[in-house]
């Protein structure tokens, strides 16, 4: 490929990374804005129930149970586990009424939340010592928080007194009072369980947009490109045909040259023959050159006629083999000159392309005739088939300098039998030859 648009692809790739980085940086910071609002609003409505969710917090924290579950621990008559249980069973009787709690308060704004509360340290001042190890749960709405966030923290102290005493002969006495005293941490977690639901609805117009704007980007480079590659062909098809010009120039003007010495001399009417011959060559090599090319008026055309043409082409071409079929005694709606001009573009491309054999057929289809012409030259690629009937254009192989020609003759065909309403077309695969398909109207 050539080197500017190696160039231009590499310019374009940097700077749509760059675009995509930027609309990515974008999605991004707008998914954590929004994730940010919704545990906002979450947080605030939470807080608001804070002084509501206590009702479940008398039972569960500062009851007088939990006071003498605590002590018990500090004095080993159960351990941590037991703890665990005994705040396991109630908030197992707890947790309906919470959960259905706090699911009304979010059920208007569609917000699955999940709350977990929890105390995370129990130490003992009495003992000096921490009494727990893990944290154990006062009560939640779901078995297990995935993504959980800290919603609150709360620190307080709690003591009480305990009396021992001691009987003796019926007689009581007051050994001690001993005071215990514990501080005790507790943090609270919520959760949005469809959280990424969520916020997937919210922004799914704006990750949509941004998507389309870089699929359209995509599309308008891609087609751009495209277009610019097509430029360049069609730019050195231009300067190929400006050498094919050249060349085909010259023996035409050597001709003239060497004649117009010779009529210095003398006066030969054989000479001025010949000159009249080389000046109607080059202007046939020069009309369909020119953007207002003339093509003759329509007229009629019997179909044998071709016959003669057909038999100076053989004789100008012996080491071709054209097998023709029978030529049909009917009359086509095209001028002479016209019809001519096709089989002659025709059969000169399939010469020039590396055929050997040449057939030309005609059938009668209903209002038209086609005349078919199939040769064992190179071929045409697929790809190159949507084109050869451009002005200028000529087939892309390898050896394309090795053929003369100025790219205009598949070119002329189409255009006279568009203003003869006719069509032409091609079926042809490399390697395996080509047929030309012409289809005429009959002049009625």
């Amino acid at each position: 490929m050539i080197r500017r648009p190696i160039s231009l692809v590499i310019t374009f790739s940097v700077m749509f990374a760059v675009l995509v980085g930027i609309q990515v940086y974008f999605l991004k910071n707008s998914y954590a804005l929004k994730k940010r609002e919704i545990f906002s609003v979450v947080k605030k409505q939470l807080n608001n129930l804070e002084d509501d969710v206590d009702i479940f917090d008398d039972d569960l924290v500062r009851d007088d149970d939990a006071m003498k579950s605590f002590i018990a621990l500090e004095k080993g008559d159960i351990n941590e586990s037991d703890l665990s249980n005994i705040y396991a069973e109630k908030s197992a009787i707890v947790k309906p009424h919470f959960k259905k709690y706090v699911d009304s308060a979010f059920k208007s704004l569609g917000y699955q939340v999940n709350v977990h509360k929890e105390f995370s340290s129990i130490y003992s001042h009495h003992a000096n010592k921490q009494l727990i190890k893990k944290p154990i749960t006062i009560y939640q709405t779901a078995a297990e928080l995935k993504n959980r966030e800290i919603l609150s923290t709360g620190k307080w102290e709690t003591s009480t007194k305990s009396e021992s005493t001691e009987n003796n002969a019926g007689i009581e006495k007051v050994m001690e009072l001993i005071k215990y005293t514990y501080t005790i941490r507790r943090i609270t977690f919520f959760e949005i369980s469809n959280l990424k639901m969520i916020l997937f609805k919210e922004l799914f117009i704006l990750m949509s947009i941004s998507v389309l704007i870089l699929i359209a980007i995509l599309f308008l480079f891609y087609r751009s490109y495209q277009n610019l590659l097509k430029q360049r062909k069609q730019i050195n098809l231009l300067h190929d045909m400006v050498d094919n010009v050249s060349h085909e120039f010259k023996t035409p003007i050597a001709t003239l040259k060497l004649i117009s010495k010779t009529l210095i001399k003398k006066e030969d009417s054989d000479v001025v023959r010949i000159l009249d011959r080389q000046v109607n060559r080059l202007e046939a090599l020069l009309n369909p050159i020119l953007e207002n090319e003339n093509i003759s008026n329509r007229g009629e055309y019997q179909l044998n006629d071709l016959l003669p043409f057909l038999e100076d082409f053989k004789f100008s071409n012996p080491s071709i083999k054209i097998e023709l079929d029978s030529i049909p005694n009917s009359k086509l709606a095209i001028d002479k000159q016209d019809l001519e001009t096709i089989i002659s573009n025709l059969l000169s491309n399939s010469v020039k392309y590396g055929a050997t054999q040449i057939q030309i057929r005609f059938d009668q289809i209903e209002g038209f005739q086609k005349i078919s012409i199939a040769d064992n030259g190179i071929g045409i690629d697929k790809k190159e088939q949507a084109f050869i009937f451009e002005k200028y254009y000529r087939i892309q192989r390898e050896n394309i300098h090795n053929t003369k020609g100025l790219g205009i003759g598949l070119y002329i065909v189409s255009k006279i039998l568009t203003q003869n309403k006719g069509k032409i077309v091609v079926q042809s695969q490399p390697e395996e030859g080509s047929i030309f398909q012409i289809i005429l109207p009959y002049a009625w």
